[in-house]
């Protein structure tokens, strides 16, 4: 697999599948508009200001850059998914079109700048991503980095077709890959569960890939203390054998770069899963004040027990990881940082902690005692599994401080690396 940034086109115009294409105008208008409201600068002289200009700009200007992932044969990308999880977690990237030919897919990207004063748009795609949080003085290669990586998640080997199948059902089939998906929410209290939970899975799985990396990287450090062992008993050996001993030492070499990349990768899925978890919370937060309870907060609902028990275990140290949030904030105040590294969703998290809901949380601190007391715990039989029976008011408060417990433990994580960094530069 093989994945490049350009800024020119590489298919021809000849047997291209064209899965979507956008019209460039509208779409960054769209996005544009929905942007500014979002950071809260937004105003209807600025909406006329981008309508207005932004049709003279586009012939002048080559905004378009291209994001190239050639594949090997019998592989394919489910793009749908990959575009979604992309478009999550960098609104400021607008996808303009999709193409395929020969195993290589050819997305259109246009990268957008959020300018307070002068015209409200630029199109660098290094101004944008730094906007969007990639904390790097190449934001470009970091950016084709987590691309590499996530773009594993959503290549399938797909299954062969027969030299006898019509050309235009596999066009077809290719095509339901990038078809774009409604979300439907039923109602308040829907919406907010179905986000924790969708939280929740993808937390789940990213931590089995966190798990699997960390079984593979121990592996292949016992694997390396072998081979080190083997090759000091190499110089008490004869002549003869250094040949083995030779290759035994490039191995060692192998895995040692193995190890490395390893670790990166580790690293790079252990960061990802805290924003995961921080940008879950975050929304749930946001979203629903915490007074906001239905009439039929009294009525019973079933939940697994291993759900229960996740929930009341943050619950229950939520107030311990408050406090060692406060010592953290207050050494960093201490510590002079430049401004462009303390980027890790702080705005949000310190609105959200300054708000009532910092308050209300801890004012019911002692409530878990009592969510406890009134829960009740119906054991496993043969062919169910245990489950909690709990008040569905008592759910909802069990979540929002799990959901509180989450943001407060990335943000302890992420100023624990900023400490550390520091400490090390003094000392250097």
């Amino acid at each position: 697999m093989k994945v490049e940034l350009l800024t020119q086109p590489v298919l021809s115009a000849d047997n291209v599948t064209t899965f979507f294409k956008r019209d460039l105008s509208k779409t960054i208008i769209e996005r544009s508009k929905k942007i500014l409201k979002e950071k809260r600068i937004y105003s209807e002289e600025k909406a006329n200001e981008i309508r207005r200009t932004l049709p003279l700009l586009l012939p002048t200007l080559s905004l378009c850059h291209y994001l190239v992932i050639e594949l090997e044969e019998d592989y394919q990308l489910n793009g749908n998914e990959f575009l979604q999880e992309f478009q999550r977690y960098y609104p400021q990237i607008v996808w303009v079109s999709a193409s395929y030919e020969k195993q290589r897919y050819e997305l259109v990207f246009v990268p957008m700048v959020i300018k307070e004063e002068g015209f409200p748009l630029g199109f660098s795609l290094q101004e944008s991503l730094t906007q969007q949080s990639v904390e790097s003085d190449s934001a470009v290669i970091e950016w084709e980095k987590e691309i590499q990586y996530t773009i594993q998640k959503y290549v399938y080997l797909a299954e062969k077709i027969s030299e006898t199948s019509n050309k235009q059902q596999i066009d077809s089939a290719s095509q339901n890959l990038f078809v774009e998906k409604e979300k439907v929410y039923a109602n308040k209290t829907g919406k907010k569960q179905k986000k924790f939970r969708l939280n929740v899975s993808r937390s789940a799985q990213l931590t089995d890939q966190v798990r699997h990396l960390q079984q593979e990287n121990s592996s292949l450090k016992k694997e390396l203390e072998q081979i080190e062992d083997i090759n000091k008993e190499g110089n008490k050996l004869e002549l003869k054998d250094k040949k083995y001993f030779e290759q035994a030492l490039k191995q060692a070499i192998d895995t040692k770069e193995r190890m490395r990349l390893s670790k990166e990768k580790l690293e790079y899925e252990i960061t990802r899963l805290e924003k995961k978890v921080m940008d879950g919370g975050l929304d749930l937060l946001e979203d629903l004040p915490y007074v906001d309870r239905k009439e039929n907060w009294y009525k019973l609902k079933k939940i697994p027990l291993q759900e229960y028990d996740q929930l009341y275990q943050k619950s229950k140290y939520l107030e311990y990881t408050w406090k060692v949030n406060q010592q953290l904030n207050g050494t960093t105040e201490r510590m002079v940082f430049e401004d462009e590294k303390v980027i890790y969703e702080r705005e949000r998290v310190k609105k959200i902690k300054e708000s009532a809901k910092d308050i209300e949380l801890f004012v019911m601190m002692d409530e878990c005692q009592k969510i406890n007391e009134r829960v009740k715990i119906k054991k496993k039989t043969f062919w169910r599994k245990p489950v909690a029976k709990i008040l569905t008011g008592d759910y909802e408060n069990l979540i929002e401080k799990a959901a509180y417990f989450d943001i407060l433990q990335s943000e302890n994580s992420f100023l624990e690396k900023m400490i550390e960094e520091k400490k090390v530069k003094v000392i250097n």
